[in-house]
């Protein structure tokens, strides 16, 4: 499994930090569902940090922080859009986050949501469809963040093809 071979590179490679996973419980605003290979990746890691002694080092949190993205990014949650359902799973040297999606349409997305593009139609990239993706891509791409490179290709924008779900009973 893809997911295993990584965290094993992580463990045996000394510029990678993976700390022990910890008892844990995730208390998710719907009760969504963590992606499987996330699921299994907090079952035998705790907060993880690759390239720890490099400038641009990137941190996954460990399931007790993964919070979601629109409290910890912009202060308050926004119920009706998209990212009400992306979670704060990572952050990178910069102090900038990385979020995953929970809907289930959407499941395990990666979306780079810095502080300056969070949630803005059109500049909000997915880039990756798993976080088995972006942790294989991120272990493949030093110095800088693979996202980051002129010659990266995503996966096209979070808001991209994504059908406006209305709730007649609430007031906008």
């Amino acid at each position: 499994m893809l997911i295993d071979r990584l965290i094993r590179q992580m463990r045996t490679a000394p510029e990678h930090k993976v700390s022990r996973p910890r008892m844990y419980e995730l208390f998710l605003l719907r009760g969504e569902v963590l992606p499987f290979d996330l699921r299994w990746f907090y079952n035998q890691c705790g907060e993880t940090r690759l390239y720890y002694k490099q400038e641009r080092y990137l941190s996954v949190f460990e399931p007790r922080n993964l919070v979601p993205a629109n409290k910890k990014i912009v202060g308050r949650d926004y119920e009706y859009d998209i990212s009400s359902y992306w979670y704060v799973f990572a952050q990178d040297a910069d102090g900038e986050y990385l979020s995953i999606d929970l809907h289930p349409k959407r499941l395990g997305r990666i979306y780079d949501t810095n502080h300056v593009n969070h949630a803005l139609e059109g500049y909000t990239p997915i880039i990756a469809l798993s976080f088995s993706e972006f942790l294989e891509r991120s272990l493949g791409s030093r110095p800088d963040y693979y996202w980051l490179n002129r010659e990266f290709r995503g996966y096209g924008d979070a808001y991209d093809n994504v059908e406006v779900e209305w709730d007649e009973d609430a007031i906008y």
